[in-house]
């Protein structure tokens, strides 16, 4: 427990008040306390209509695989007391977050993980290097860190050279601080971090808001930039009108049916083609029983088919997860721009990997 002065009145009282820091994220427990927390949130805002969904759609799209052991062979730093302050305002951050909250956030997150790898040492992806430039890396495959120019301060020249940590390259090839909450702006590049360039407003904010135009960002944890032309929508509750091409879309644990949000079948329920939380729809072959949803396998244990799998992938009889290097070997998954690099709302210090 840290301890420090609550306010004026308490010192003068004598009065302590005490706050619980968040605690250490070990390596090992990222992944899991990563995904625990961004599922929090998204019960809390109502986009998932049950944890495990969540748990399991974050599943399905990353993997802390590579970042891990490029921390464990020394190409990355990692703070796990910073992690821990970062997934706690993963888990903390309100449906509709203000900039100044969005930004602190980002700034919370930033040196989670640093690289730490020098020039012409191996590297896996751009985020392990000190130069920022990784070559001839591929898909599960050690490239070497290649030389770049030092990041220009501001007020430099960003001609032939990336800005540092403090801004971003304007128009003129001179770099500027960030852009804060209500600053005009032609493009998200220019926002600072954890604010993005709205389109209808022409300034950088959390996001669009609901009903607004959009490029991808909405300001509720509860929207998505769906249609054409794009528009953050709120996102359908069950029995509410849906569509999963123009929105809305359904929460994670229900699916659109017939236009219409029905919650997906849950463990030991008769299914068709998907299931709730973690589970998979089974069909036993060879007899007449309707397929039923039963619990999806985990890593290392034996399987026969991919879907059956919690990690997404069956390799040599054995469940593993999709988007691993054993599936990419095996030819089980393709390559995945979310596996190379930082989780959503990246938690290291290289601008150019945030996913917004």
């Amino acid at each position: 427990m840290h301890c420090r002065p609550a306010a004026a009145l308490s010192l003068l009282l004598g009065l302590v008040a005490c706050a619980e820091e968040p605690a250490a994220v070990a390596l090992e427990a990222y992944e899991d306390t990563w995904r625990d927390a961004i599922c929090a949130r998204a019960l809390r805002c109502g986009v998932t209509l049950d944890h495990d969904s969540c748990v399991q759609r974050l599943r399905e799209t990353w993997t802390s695989e590579l970042i891990v052991e490029g921390v464990r062979a020394g190409r990355l730093g990692y703070d796990a007391d910073l992690a821990g302050r970062c997934l706690a305002g993963d888990r903390d951050l309100a449906c509709t977050p203000s900039a100044d909250a969005a930004e602190a956030r980002a700034r919370a997150c930033a040196d989670v993980f640093t690289p730490s790898t020098q020039l012409g040492d191996a590297c896996r992806f751009p985020g392990e290097c000190e130069s920022g430039a990784c070559e001839g890396a591929g898909w599960c495959e050690l490239g070497a860190c290649g030389w770049a120019p030092s990041p220009a301060a501001l007020g430099e020249s960003c001609a032939d050279r990336r800005c540092d940590a403090d801004g971003f390259c304007d128009a003129t090839q001179r770099c500027r601080p960030w852009l804060g909450a209500g600053t005009a702006c032609a493009a998200s590049s220019q926002c600072a971090p954890g604010l993005t360039c709205v389109p209808e407003l022409g300034e950088c904010a959390v996001g669009a808001a609901l009903g607004a135009a959009c490029d991808g960002a909405c300001a509720d944890a509860d929207a998505t930039c769906v249609g054409e032309p794009a528009i953050c929508q709120r996102t359908a509750r069950l029995g509410e009108a849906c569509d999963d091409g123009d929105g809305p879309r359904c929460q994670l644990g229900a699916a659109c049916t017939a236009g219409v949000c029905d919650r997906l079948p849950e463990l030991g329920e008769p299914c068709e083609q998907r299931c709730a939380g973690a589970a998979y729809c089974r069909w036993e072959v060879g007899t007449a029983r309707a397929p039923t949803c039963a619990p999806l396998v985990g890593d290392g244990e034996p399987c026969e088919l991919d879907e059956a799998c919690l990690g997404g992938a069956c390799v040599g009889s054995v469940c593993g997860s999709a988007l691993s290097c054993a599936a990419a070997d095996a030819e089980v998954a393709g390559p995945s721009t979310t596996m190379v690099g930082w989780p959503a709302g990246s938690h290291s210090r290289s601008r150019s990997a945030q996913v917004r």
